[in-house]
């Protein structure tokens, strides 16, 4: 009888779970959604944009509208042909770039056109970020694309991830795909390899209606149900401490031995083409360093390296050093925003707790860059 009651009991438990979810996934969907719409593979650059593509994106600190352009940019549409009068600046890089986690009118670009809007400048600031990208993809999207736009800038916005990324014939954010990658030739030049671009089932945007049962089963159960997306996070295989460590030592070990130099390197060869491709234009190229969470918040670096067990010898600066070196090397102008964001930290809310910028971090951004931009014209 002690048993039956047992087993009514748990009966009883499980079904006010299952009911409980299944209001929840009616009424308030996985608190983690990737838009299916949004980005696509691509042969040449591993991923895009898709050209008109609109969806939510939903994590637990964030909601937001993200739609797609024509010419498959997250920003309003603007004709390729630049109109009299007007100067015209285009913004390269990642997720930072991109917008991710804030609104449209809230990101980098918007706020840095507002800015020199406000002191009378005719401008159109065009965002060409896209998540995940490194300087290479982003190189070779100014070449297909970029450059018929006639731009007077090219900014390219440099996050700490994309040297690994520049390094990597895969993603190694949330994409994971393949992509185009450069090795260098002894002679300085800069060989393309990776390409065509090999597909993977990622990038299939029917991937949730279509194949096997039980991976349609499982879309739907991990992007609606908060139960089993929380289990299968737990048994989720971790990242290698290896990997990590290597990650966070390339970026700011002190590295007496030059171990990671090569991939420094690489990413110095990478901008130097760029900044070229973009001279051959008769436009200028800016590179501008975004400091990670980090830098910024110690707090955030002691909870990393008790995390992944960082014990080494670290140099929060290197980052920046090695950019104004490599930047210096190849004739390059930079803007570091360290500094100001630094500066600004104190009271305000400048990350996201997944490493992006909230809106006042996207706000501090664009004011530095927006001083920097009027003081070259005064």
């Amino acid at each position: 009888m002690r048993g039956g009651k047992w087993l009514l009991g748990l009966g009883a438990l499980v079904a006010s779970v299952l009911c409980i979810e299944g209001l929840l996934s009616l009424l308030h969907p996985q608190v983690y959604r990737r838009p299916a719409r949004i980005w696509q593979f691509d042969s040449e650059l591993g991923w895009t944009h898709v050209p008109g593509g609109r969806g939510r994106l939903v994590t637990p600190e964030f909601s937001v509208d993200i739609k797609i352009n024509s010419e498959g940019l997250r920003d309003l549409e603007y004709s390729r042909e630049k109109p009299p009068g007007v100067r015209r600046i285009l913004l390269f890089g990642d997720s930072f770039a991109e917008g991710w986690g804030v609104e449209r009118n809230e990101m980098l670009s918007a706020r840095l056109q507002s800015c020199l809007h406000e002191a009378g400048e005719q401008v159109e600031v065009l965002n060409f970020g896209v998540a995940g990208y490194g300087t290479d993809q982003a190189y070779l999207a100014f070449q297909r694309l970029g450059k018929r736009f006639q731009p007077d800038l090219v900014i390219y916005l440099f996050y700490g991830n994309d040297l690994w990324n520049n390094a990597s014939p895969r993603g190694i954010g949330a994409e994971q795909g393949y992509k185009p990658y450069f090795r260098p030739h002894g002679d300085g030049r800069l060989l393309l390899q990776g390409v065509p671009v090999r597909k993977t089932r990622y990038w299939d945007v029917d991937r949730s209606t279509e194949g096997p049962f039980w991976k349609r089963f499982q879309y739907y159960f991990r992007t609606h149900w908060h139960l089993y997306a929380l289990v299968e996070k737990a048994f989720r295989p971790a990242v290698p401490a290896a990997q990590q460590t290597q990650f966070y030592d390339g970026l700011y070990g002190v590295d007496t031995a030059g171990k990671w130099q090569p991939v420094w390197d690489l990413t110095g060869l990478i901008l130097r083409d760029f900044a070229k491709a973009v001279r051959k234009l008769d436009s200028d190229f800016l590179l501008v360093y975004a400091p990670s969470i980090v830098q910024i918040e110690e707090q955030n670096w002691l909870d990393k390296k008790a995390l992944h067990g960082l014990n080494g010898a670290h140099d929060l600066k290197k980052p920046n050093r090695q950019l104004e070196s490599l930047s210096q090397l190849h004739g390059l102008s930079m803007l570091d925003l360290y500094s100001d964001f630094k500066r600004a930290n104190t009271g305000h809310n400048l990350y996201l707790r997944d490493s992006h910028w909230t809106a006042e971090g996207h706000r501090v951004a664009a004011h530095s860059l927006c001083g920097m931009l009027k003081l070259e014209k005064d």
